[in-house]
């Protein structure tokens, strides 16, 4: 397979073409739509969590927050051409840099291998359970954990020159890197959703402790991206702005007493249906081992294996 690479012509002055300050000028000529748009794109996840987590199963949470880079971003593009050797990885439509969810949950995982001990790590059920497991056969189960991808705005230069412990003088000249600059914001978002229906509310709750300790890890301690162990790709310990948690549960506050005449709350529950059992969940006729609704064809099978007769009146409850 071949490939054909060209070069869109631009006007440039003579000033510019001789100016040795490459970067500001490489900025300036970035179009700005794109970033609105990446913008707008950013904003969709914490902008609609209210409406999209009340549809998700029961103590299903999101978690979003923003960041600011205390260390450059540093991370590998996978595109087989670029005026620069080590480009920052882009999104493939808009061409800026960003944190792909895969590599956000590879950065977590290893904060978390970090904070556990590889021992603990490997056989912790916990872990298995928010980030799944792959086996060579057909028993390997996705874990409850979903992440966002992270867009930035803007690109910088870093540079290093390794240097020959001998003799002391670089051993092939500066290597420039493309990254994403110190003080650039962010923005994390993260989706958990319960695989087992009904969830267990202490293990939910003890996912979402060790996720907050791992996260607060990951931002401050281990990085994110490439060259980790040299310090890049760390965040500041105080958030940009506020952050938000939306839990689907129906949650209780202890000390607080209900106002006299308050409405928001039913003074009596309202009497589940025939097809639920008293927590709200369907009932075990209905639903599937994981906890979604079966189809006719299943609900069919189910009773005529109990030597049942598949009537109308069953075929109502569908």
């Amino acid at each position: 397979m071949s490939y054909d690479f060209f070069a869109q012509t631009q006007e440039l002055t003579l000033q510019e073409l001789q100016s040795k300050e490459k970067l500001p000028l490489w900025k300036s000529k970035r179009p700005d739509p794109a970033i609105e748009w990446l913008k707008r794109l950013d904003l969709l996840p914490t902008s609609q969590i209210d409406s999209v987590i009340e549809h998700l199963p029961p103590l299903s949470f999101a978690l979003t927050l923003q960041f600011q880079l205390a260390k450059p971003y540093i991370s590998r593009d996978e595109t087989s051409f670029s005026i620069i050797e080590n480009p920052v990885r882009k999104e493939w439509v808009f061409k800026v840099p960003y944190v792909a969810p895969s590599g956000w949950k590879g950065a977590l995982r290893a904060a978390l291998w970090q904070n556990l001990g590889k021992e603990v790590h490997e056989t912790d059920e916990q872990v298995k359970r928010l980030f799944g497991e792959i086996r060579d056969d057909t028993t390997g189960q996705a874990g409850c954990l979903h992440l966002y991808p992270t867009f930035f705005d803007q690109v910088g230069l870093e540079v290093i020159n390794p240097h020959d412990r001998e003799r002391g003088i670089g051993k092939r000249g500066p290597i420039y890197f493309e990254c994403v600059p110190a003080q650039a914001t962010g923005r994390l978002t993260m989706l958990y959703v319960p695989i087992k229906v009904p969830a267990r509310a202490a293990e939910v709750a003890e996912d979402l402790r060790i996720l907050a300790e791992g996260v607060v890890a990951m931002l401050t301690t281990y990085g994110f991206g490439a060259k980790t162990s040299s310090g890049y790709g760390t965040a500041e310990d105080a958030l940009q702005g506020v952050g938000q948690l939306v839990v689907h549960a129906a949650l209780s506050y202890p000390g607080v007493a209900e106002k006299p005449g308050d409405t928001t709350q039913s003074e009596t529950p309202q009497a589940p249906s025939r097809y639920q059992e008293p927590s709200g969940y369907l009932i075990a006729a209905l639903r599937q081992d994981d906890g979604s609704l079966k189809s006719e064809a299943d609900y069919q099978a189910s009773v005529e294996r109990q030597g049942k007769k598949y009537t109308k009146s069953e075929k109502t409850v569908l």
